[in-house]
């Protein structure tokens, strides 16, 4: 009889260890899932952080290309386009203030939207939108100045550049998304919870489609580190940022052919290329190097 409670209490106590061993295993099971999501999470932020960059890129690179090929910017599009055909085309002209809105994605073939699926902003300086009116000879001029304004808060923040040397910006509204739109063409809120959250003024300061009570030579856009506040998200603030020199942009103009004047005179350009003509023709009978015939090329053949 006492070896049978003996052998019973043996088998409780090993029946007992056996419990704790799988109580154990599932809280390591636990812990290594929850670390384990929590690593996928991380993955997949960094990759819509990766996608947004090349996107941001992209666009740069395609309005570059467009005002190479084209010798000035393009307008942005509205990011309040309601016709299918015409949603992601640039606006025929951008002045009283519609120089800001959406990447122009459709005229750039490019998709402009970031890593969250929203489509990226973009401001850009209305003279820098004028086609040439004389072939080859662009409508701005050198002293043309940006009419950007970076800056570090909306509260008589810093310049981030001097106000005159951008010539574009394109930004990304981030994972919250806050005034953003998206993929399907739904303007996102302004906070995570209207009403209830007040919206960051730097993000609101930020928004493709401003107020029209905003006069557009009193809008600025902000630019600064990604702030995160769990006790006060009115202060988060993740919008991304990318802006273009406009030295940059003149570079790259000037480079495809066109000839941009000094200070809003074509006379600089038509003497250039008088001269430039000249001298190859006098080079073509004295033996002149290529570089001087080349030049000349170049200069008339812009546009």
């Amino acid at each position: 009889m006492q070896m049978t409670r003996a052998r019973h209490g043996q088998a409780l106590r090993t029946s007992g260890f056996t419990l704790i061993e799988i109580a154990i295993s599932l809280t390591v099971i636990a812990f290594l899932m929850i670390g384990g999501i929590s690593m996928l999470r991380i993955q997949n932020e960094r990759a819509r952080f990766a996608e947004t960059k090349a996107a941001m890129d992209e666009a740069t690179q395609a309005l570059l290309g467009f005002a190479a090929s084209h010798g000035y910017l393009p307008c942005p599009a509205s990011p309040t386009e309601s016709d299918d055909t015409k949603f992601g085309t640039a606006l025929p002209g951008c002045g009283s203030g519609a120089n800001r809105g959406i990447v122009p994605s459709r005229d750039l073939s490019i998709s402009g939207v970031d890593g969250w699926g929203q489509y990226l902003s973009y401001e850009v300086t209305y003279a820098l939108t004028l086609p040439p009116i004389t072939a080859g000879i662009t409508n701005f001029a050198l002293d043309t100045g940006g009419t950007l304004k970076l800056r570090t808060s909306s509260a008589s923040g810093n310049p981030v550049v001097t106000d005159t040397a951008t010539a574009f910006a394109l930004w990304s509204h981030g994972p919250n998304g806050h005034y953003g739109i998206s993929f399907q063409r739904v303007p996102q809120p302004a906070s995570d919870q209207p009403g209830v959250i007040a919206a960051n003024p730097d993000e609101t300061a930020n928004t493709p489609t401003p107020a029209p009570s905003i006069p557009p030579a009193a809008r600025i856009l902000v630019s600064h580190d990604e702030v995160s506040s769990p006790s006060n998200p009115e202060k988060n603030f993740d919008d991304r940022f990318v802006w273009m020199s406009r030295f940059i942009l003149f570079r790259t103009i000037s480079s495809a052919g066109y000839c941009i004047p000094h200070s809003g005179s074509t006379d600089t350009c038509n003497n250039s290329t008088s001269s430039s003509s000249s001298s190859s023709s006098s080079g073509s009978s004295s033996g002149a190097g290529s570089s001087s015939s080349g030049g000349s090329s170049t200069s008339s053949s812009g546009g």
